[in-house]
């Protein structure tokens, strides 16, 4: 296995103080990653995992545009399911997109999950919703990220 391109995906705690918005998600044992190349510190993006209503945990990813297509988005995405599974191994992880945001689903796809649900979005007008776990998932669940 290659030595990781992004620098501090082991980390459970952020860098210096917390913003008062993300203090829940690091109390539950995790949160966002800022994501910055080993090489040079350059920002890449965010992403990690988050525990949503205590029923799953939601896995995001956000890589800046002139870093796309280089795999850090699947890297962030692999630390944040193991991080999860270390944390809280009985949390379903989910992964919830746009049905046109190929890439995003891709990347999904390419880390180990899969689409469990698809349907119609609450925030984006004629936009289809897919949701995709690394299980199935309970009602309960389901209805946190639908």
């Amino acid at each position: 296995m290659a030595a990781p391109a992004l620098r501090g995906l082991h980390r459970r705690e952020p860098h210096g103080a917390r913003p008062r918005a993300l203090r829940p998600d690091w109390e539950a044992g995790l949160g966002y990653w800022t994501l910055r190349r080993r090489e040079d510190d350059a920002f890449v993006g965010i992403g990690g995992v988050r525990l949503v209503d205590d029923r799953v945990w939601n896995v995001y990813y956000r890589i800046a545009v002139e870093h796309q297509g280089h795999g850090y988005a699947t890297e962030v995405v692999r630390a944040a399911l193991d991080a999860a599974a270390e944390v809280g191994p009985d949390v379903p992880v989910v992964a919830y997109l746009l049905d046109h945001n190929a890439a995003s689903r891709r990347t999904a796809e390419r880390c180990g999950l899969r689409e469990v649900w698809r349907g119609p979005d609450k925030e984006v007008p004629g936009g289809t919703r897919l949701v995709f776990a690394d299980r199935d998932l309970p009602e309960s669940a389901l209805a946190v990220t639908t």
